[in-house]
């Protein structure tokens, strides 16, 4: 070996103990913290959110509540099955006049239009207001009256899914 190539070895020896040192401390961190987490939008896809709040809020004109309890929870079942959890599902059919729907004939709820999507407690929370429609608005941007509701959305069975509404 020549002179050079010696000084260089403790050099290398001493970057190579740092960068050892660098990922154990780094190691360490992620078992204390329970690692890096993953980031807000892979928790919750606003675009995969959004969707099947819109589709729910598309379905809450087929769910008459004024009807009869056995016709609101056979509505139920059909219209939000594929868009709610089961538990939430079978809360509303357990108690039909808890299931959001169309209260009157006129005006009726069109759409929901989504204001905000955000991660929170492994959910996806969600605020948004209920546009409500009479024959004059039906096809239009506007509205009859607007109801303000939260929605919280989880995975379930690898789908997104409605696990609790709030109108407020």
């Amino acid at each position: 070996m020549t002179m050079k190539s010696q000084n260089s070895l403790p050099i290398l020896m001493i970057v190579s103990r740092w960068i050892a040192a660098l990922l154990l401390s780094a190691a360490a961190a992620c078992e204390i913290d329970g690692g890096p987490g993953p980031e807000p939008a892979e928790l919750c896809p606003a675009d995969a959110v959004r969707a099947v709040v819109m589709d729910f809020g598309e379905r809450l004109q087929r769910v008459s509540t004024a009807a009869p309890d056995s016709l609101v929870r056979r509505a139920v079942r059909a219209a939000y099955a594929t868009v709610v959890t089961a538990a939430l599902l079978e809360k509303w059919i357990t108690d039909p006049a808890s299931a959001p729907g169309r209260d009157v004939s006129s005006p009726w709820p069109d759409r929901i239009e989504v204001r905000q999507v955000r991660s929170a407690d492994r959910a996806c929370a969600v605020s948004g207001d209920v546009v409500y429609v009479t024959s004059a608005e039906t096809g239009t941007a506007a509205a009859a009256a607007r109801e303000h509701v939260t929605l919280r959305v989880v995975q379930e069975d690898g789908a997104w899914r409605i696990a609790a509404y709030d109108a407020n």
